[in-house]
């Protein structure tokens, strides 16, 4: 029976994670948001350029931070929103805080301009990285009126080239959504069960709350 149940539960965790990391959870459903109209934030110790869908990020002052910004104002606000674009990174030194890096990010105000304490971070690196494409997808809040669309150097040095930068509605996908479903539910009598036929002893009750506990743990990240 045990040789059963960690057989079951295998196959649910490595069901979970297949679903999380390498299932397309959303799909496209509206035009692109983003234009061609960017402020640029530089100083005298550095430079950033703009051109035919290429953004050029450098500086040498850890001081001092860099960034194009798009404001995009929402007259109907979407569930979701796909910020994505491809990155490239030569010799980006971080500064003192941890998110003094080069950075892609998607921020989110209410109507009083107060900014919404959501997820933002598409990609934060330092180093020497060649062309490499990145993407996240946000949930948008029902009191969000405003995002703004940033690529910085945040307070660090070094050089970034962003470019095919996207911000489009999505939704998710119909099969996500059934596989999540059927997921939950294999779970749920999955623990049925486990604690099957009889309610546990002190002796292993313990690792069964251990047990539970990492299920929830791969849930959580993978859905």
């Amino acid at each position: 029976m045990h040789k059963i149940k960690l057989l079951c539960f295998t196959i649910l965790c490595v069901i979970t994670v297949w679903s999380g990391f390498f299932i397309e959870r959303f799909k496209p459903n509206g035009p692109e948001v983003l234009t061609e109209n960017w402020q640029i934030l530089t100083s005298d110790t550095g430079t950033a350029e703009f051109e035919q869908g290429l953004f050029y990020l450098s500086s040498s002052n850890a001081n001092k931070a860099i960034e194009f910004i798009q404001v995009v104002k929402l007259k109907q606000n979407p569930n979701y929103l796909k910020l994505k674009g491809s990155l490239k990174s030569l010799n980006v030194i971080p500064g003192q805080q941890k998110w003094n890096k080069a950075r892609l990010l998607l921020l989110q105000y209410d109507a009083s301009g107060e900014r919404l304490q959501m997820p933002h971070e598409v990609i934060s690196i330092s180093g020497s990285r060649d062309w490499g494409d990145y993407s996240e997808s946000f949930v948008v809040s029902p009191l969000t009126s405003e995002l703004n669309v940033i690529v910085k150097l945040s307070q660090c040095t070094g050089s970034i080239w962003v470019k095919n930068l996207s911000l489009i509605p999505v939704v998710k996908t119909q099969f996500y959504i059934w596989l999540k479903r059927i997921l939950f539910s294999s779970w749920f009598l999955f623990f049925i069960f486990l604690f099957y036929p009889h309610t546990p002893t002190k002796k292993h009750i313990y690792p069964q709350i251990v047990l539970c506990s990492c299920v929830i743990g791969i849930l959580l990240i993978s859905t």
